[in-house]
């Protein structure tokens, strides 16, 4: 992916030397710009703020412990872990910010297998995970329509991988596309444009705020005096 090819030299993570290799606890994820390891395959949680900034950790072990039974949580951890690996290093998304993307698609899509008591890759045979989209008495139509576009989302980043990986089983099958195809008539999914400031006018706003601040801490002394005669002169 171009976000692991404009890495530096030293920071990339460990090579994978083909499409079938399954990766140890001790396959390197992400390095910092010495080359110094960061995070490892077998690690609860993946870094990768070297390529994005602050805050771009996947917490994965934590989300799984909370979301799964303690009984199936190591089975979980597996799927989620080699399928988020293949999203990360061979999917065709552009950028890290997309990988994040995917997975918090990934989580909930997973919290609705465990829900049904269905591994991943039998959840993504199973119309019961998007059921539970659509029968979700708390969720609005208009979320419904977003949370129909994830899956779409997820599950054709899914199909990629599967038509470009020989042995990866984690896809969904034609019948869950027909039927996703299906919830999304009944529920289309219409954006809301949100009011955007043009540059020029927030850049001006912008300035215009450090003016006042500047001028404050210009006179802030005279604002201390004035407190000063006040605490005097009502005491």
């Amino acid at each position: 992916p171009l976000y692991l090819l404009e890495a530096g030299a030293y920071a990339k993570p460990d090579p994978i030397p083909d499409d079938n290799y399954v990766p140890s606890a001790q396959h390197g994820m992400s390095r910092d710009a010495d080359g110094k390891v960061i995070s490892v395959f077998g690690d609860a949680s993946w870094n990768f703020t070297m390529y994005v900034g602050k805050g771009l950790t996947f917490h994965i072990e934590d989300f799984i412990r909370d979301a799964a039974p303690a009984n199936y949580r190591e089975k979980y951890l597996e799927e989620f872990k080699i399928i988020f690996f293949r999203i990360i290093f061979h999917a065709r998304v552009r950028a890290m910010n997309s990988v994040a993307e995917l997975y918090q698609i990934l989580k909930r899509h997973t919290r609705f297998a465990i829900q049904t008591g269905l591994s991943i890759e039998e959840s993504l045979k199973d119309r019961s995970t998007l059921d539970l989209i659509v029968n979700d008495p708390e969720v609005t139509k208009a979320s419904i329509g977003r949370r129909l576009v994830d899956a779409n989302t997820l599950f054709s980043s899914l199909h990629y991988l599967s038509v470009k990986l020989d042995n990866f089983k984690h896809y969904p099958s034609q019948n869950i596309f027909k039927y996703l195809d299906h919830l999304m008539k009944e529920y289309p999914y219409q954006p809301q444009q949100t009011p955007v400031i043009p540059t020029r006018i927030l850049s001006r706003r912008i300035q215009t705020c450090f003016d006042y601040i500047k001028k404050f801490i210009e006179c802030k002394h005279k604002f201390a005096k004035l407190y000063e005669f006040r605490e005097v002169a009502f005491r």
